[in-house]
């Protein structure tokens, strides 16, 4: 019974077209968009999670004795 069903499916496939213009869009429009979608919900918590370790350089440290901890309690806010 599910053999008659699936040739009944088949022969319509094949009266509509199985490879036209709106399947091809269709595969395009949702599987690439689709995998996009789902690679930047991945790739989100991987930028979220990582914290560099950087802070910007103010010029003049070289001509200081300070210390990288010293200079970073002088120069960065809190």
């Amino acid at each position: 019974m599910e053999e008659a069903h699936d040739a009944v499916f088949d022969n319509i496939m094949r009266l509509v077209g199985d490879e036209g213009k709106f399947q091809k869009s269709f595969n395009y429009i949702f599987n690439v968009g689709l995998v996009l979608f789902a690679s930047m919900t991945y790739m989100n918590i991987i930028l979220t999670l990582n914290n560099p370790d950087h802070w910007c350089n103010v010029p003049g440290r070289e001509l200081t004795n300070f210390s990288i901890d010293k200079w970073r309690d002088i120069t960065l806010p809190r």
